[in-house]
């Protein structure tokens, strides 16, 4: 993004770092035992210190005019671990639901003989490890545990009577309605009625007939104007994430001032089909509709992907009509995973122009008065935009509520920069598109149209680090979507105008609220412990990058800059700037207790970790 710095960047990629904590050493640590470098007073001390160990590593890798062997060189790591393999922890006995309540209000198992579950809690609780500590912070916040004597602090609750549970998590629908869309027991009547106009006109358009009220019953059940009105203008958006965008994330930005959040990606046929994996995504917390600490009302969008208009259609009008706490619904059009584009949705989508307005038509038609928004991205391949034309299609063609451009390609996935200059570009296309409708309305004399149309917002995604970065968008663009992953406290950053330099402290009471919310959700048993601390790890995977900006010489930072080698203030600081994933799982234990055998974890992706990337509990 183009910004206003105090100093030029280094032209190389690093971040600069202050001189009296930056290092020279030849090797880079990566564990708390090898120290990403010496103490900063040793470094001032002595640097007799330092030109010994340079020295000593000459001699141990021999002359330095000699080209490094396959032997000795290491092959930088690049690319996904899509390969691997999370494996489940599970518990020896494994205790039914039904008779796990600690305080003994369980209901009877219907099953009873047939139930694969044990029913024998002594057996059980002699089975059972010692309790990781003596407070459930699950039962602390809410009253209430539904581990009940599956909860791995138990004494803190056992034998006592529990409040009711406060069910907090919103839009959640019954087995019995996943069970039914898998049966294609789930009526769908409006995108029943909108894909057979979309079969009748594409008869009409092969015949050559007259079109005519082929469409009109189905576009006046809802008109556009009349969905319900999102004011996008100043809010914080908090950018939909794969894998770490999950509630307890989503909870901890909303805690720093996130004010509109969006789930993680779910794609339309397993919704469609009732998997049940696919409709944990659509789910969030009851506090992400509250007002935020601004007072802004809170808003929750569910994002889905699909290739087809009859997938988008139906998962559209399912969630719409079955979840009543959904605020918004997003179609991702720049997804660039090579799995959702093979099949034609996501980023492939934008090289489908008419296919996609058929898509987004059908999404607003059906989806009665909630909005409808979309997400792009600059286009397939590098030097080949496309949005700037598709956006003036979408404002035109289709009266959508916002319209979100990631300034990056597919082919550009996540690398350099995003492309400021092009999404400010598209921002104006966008104004003055609009400015042109109601000119024409007016002109027809048609007043009350102009009132009556959504007035489609544009919001700018890609890059933004710093409340520098969030001005200058809000400037350029008018509205900004940010996706953290380094800095859960951009927000609060926004609200106050100024870097903050959280200590390592702070950053660790973070993810200590990011465990007990974790808890909250995933379960306070053996299996919600440890799906908190695999995401726990996952967050840190991104996290360990964060460099503080105290330490830093040049402000804003870039997430794309590399780490130069630079000396931790305290050791917990130097264990969370740690590359090595076996300490993730350390800083997890912190919080979660020792993992058990056969836990493991491997980073998504390959340069996020050392060792292999493959850490064991």
């Amino acid at each position: 993004m183009a910004a206003t710095f105090n100093k030029p960047r280094d032209s190389r990629g690093f971040c600069a770092v202050k001189p009296e904590y930056a290092l020279t050493l030849a090797t880079t640590p990566t564990t708390p035992s090898e120290q990403i470098g010496p103490k900063r007073e040793d470094v001032l001390e002595s640097q007799t210190d330092v030109q010994n160990s340079i020295d000593l590593e000459k001699d141990s890798r021999g002359d330095d005019t000699n080209p490094p062997t396959i032997e000795n060189s290491t092959k930088r790591k690049r690319g996904m671990n899509k390969a691997r393999h999370m494996n489940k922890v599970q518990e020896t006995i494994r205790l039914c639901p039904h008779v796990s309540r600690s305080d003994g209000t369980g209901n009877p198992c219907p099953f009873q003989e047939t139930c694969k579950f044990s029913h024998d809690l002594q057996e059980y609780l002699d089975s059972k490890p010692p309790d990781i500590g003596d407070t459930c912070a699950v039962y602390q916040a809410t009253g209430f545990c539904k581990s009940g004597w599956k909860c791995r602090w138990l004494k803190s609750h056992r034998g006592i009577a529990m409040d009711k549970d406060p069910k907090t998590e919103i839009n959640t629908v019954s087995k019995d309605f996943m069970k039914d869309l898998r049966t294609k027991q789930v009526s769908l009547p409006l995108s029943k009625s909108f894909l057979q106009s979309l079969n009748d006109k594409m008869n009409v358009d092969e015949t050559g007939g007259n079109e005519d009220n082929k469409t009109g019953n189905v576009d006046t059940v809802i008109k556009p104007g009349e969905k319900r009105k999102i004011d996008w203008s100043g809010a914080k958006l908090l950018a939909p994430l794969t894998t770490v965008g999950n509630i307890p994330f989503r909870r901890l930005c909303r805690d720093f001032g996130a004010e509109v959040t969006v789930s993680e990606m779910g794609v339309s046929m397993p919704l469609i089909q009732g998997n049940m994996n696919e409709w944990a995504l659509p789910r969030a917390h009851a506090s992400e509709r509250e007002p935020s600490r601004s007072g802004r009302q809170g808003l929750f969008g569910v994002q889905i992907s699909a290739p087809r208009p009859w997938q988008a259609a139906k998962a559209t009008e399912i969630l719409s009509s079955y979840c009543d706490s959904i605020d918004f619904i997003d179609l991702n059009c720049g997804c660039p995973i090579d799995l959702i584009y093979r099949i034609g949705a996501g980023s492939a989508l934008l090289d489908a122009p008419g296919r996609l307005i058929k898509l987004l038509r059908g999404m607003t038609v059906v989806s009665g008065t909630t909005p409808i928004t979309a997400k792009l991205r600059m286009g397939t391949k590098d030097n080949h935009p496309t949005a700037s034309k598709l956006v003036a299609r979408l404002v035109r063609d289709v009266q959508l509520s916002a319209i979100t451009l990631h300034g990056r390609s597919r082919q550009q996935r996540y690398s350099r920069a995003a492309d400021w200059n092009y999404i400010s570009e598209c921002a104006s296309i966008v104004k003055n598109i609009k400015q042109e409708i109601e000119n024409d309305l007016l002109e027809k004399g048609i007043e009350e149209e102009v009132g009556q149309r959504q007035r489609t917002a544009f919001i700018g995604n890609g890059d933004c680090y710093s409340y520098e970065d969030w001005y200058y968008a809000i400037d350029h663009c008018g509205y900004l979507a940010t996706s953290q992953t380094n800095d859960r406290w951009i927000f609060e950053e926004i609200e106050s105008r100024q870097h903050l330099d959280k200590t390592s402290s702070e950053r660790l009471e973070m993810m200590k609220k990011f465990c007990n919310y974790g808890l909250e959700y995933w379960g306070s048993d053996e299996y919600g412990l440890n799906t908190t601390r695999r995401f726990i790890c996952e967050a840190q995977s991104f996290l360990h990058r964060y460099v503080p900006v105290g330490i830093l010489e040049i402000l804003p930072p870039r997430l794309q800059d590399r780490v130069s080698r630079w000396c931790p203030r305290n050791e917990m600081e130097q264990l969370l700037a740690s590359t090595n994933s076996a300490d993730w799982v350390k800083i997890s234990e912190m919080f979660l207790g020792p993992t058990p055998d056969g836990f493991t974890f491997i980073p998504k992706h390959k340069a996020n970790a050392s060792n292999d990337g493959q850490a064991e509990g």
